[in-house]
Order: structure tokens, then sequence, then C-alpha cells
């Protein structure tokens, strides 16, 4: 398989695009490549170099606090441009760990999805 990368820098280093591209055959075999097929992934940061957005054939968008916590991801599909169809909301206890991450995969306003870890039993405990 033939690919080929191509990356973007900011002035302070950080990747703000990468261009990947591989080339196939009209079957999409990759054995007698032919056919270039290409992904571009975009990144955008705060002045203090925290991530704020992702685009890899969609576009994740992210609120932070002070702290540099993600408090919130909306997610724009590419199958669906300038719509926000997912949202993720995530809670930290005092100490800025994590504790859970709650997904709305509809953007409906209902939470389908609660992920928490090992801190959530640690900082109930402590209660």
């Amino acid at each position: 398989m033939l690919a080929d990368y191509l990356y973007t820098l900011d002035v302070s280093g950080q990747r703000t695009r990468m261009v990947e591209t591989f080339w196939f055959d009209a079957d999409n075999n990759p054995a007698t490549p032919t056919v270039p097929k290409s992904t571009t992934s975009d990144w955008t940061y705060y002045n203090d170099s925290r991530l704020t957005s992702e685009s890899i054939d969609r576009t994740d968008s992210f609120v932070l606090d002070l702290f540099g916590n993600r408090l919130k991801r909306t997610t724009d599909l590419a199958s669906t441009p300038d719509v926000v169809d997912e949202v993720s909301s995530y809670l930290y206890d005092v100490n800025d760990r994590l504790l859970s991450e709650f997904l709305d995969s509809r953007n409906n306003g209902l939470v389908d999805k609660t992920v928490t870890g090992r801190f959530v039993v640690a900082f109930l405990t402590e209660l």
C-alpha cells in the first residue's frame, strides 16, 4: 500500500492539519494502487494550546472550564453538515477528576449513555 502524509503546523509547532492519502485500485484493493483516497483532519486551539475543535470526517468542538477540564463536546457528523448530531457533557469532582460522561447521541436533550469511572465510587464514599 502506498501512503502519503502532509502535515501543517502553527507557529508554536502544534499540528493544525493532516492530509492522509492512500492509493488503491478500482476494486479498493491496496495491492495494485492506482486510485488515491484522502482524509483531511483539522485541529484548532485556544491561545494556551488547549484543543478547541477537531475535524476528522466529523467536527468535534469543545468547551473547557478555567482549569482545562472538558465540560462539553458537540459533534457534527459529515453526513449532516452544520448540524449538531451528538452532545457529551462531563462531571468532575472538586479535585478535577472526571467522574462521569453523559452522551446525548441524538441531540434531543435526553442522555442515552452514561459512563462512570472509579472516582465516582471514591467520591460517593467520602460524602
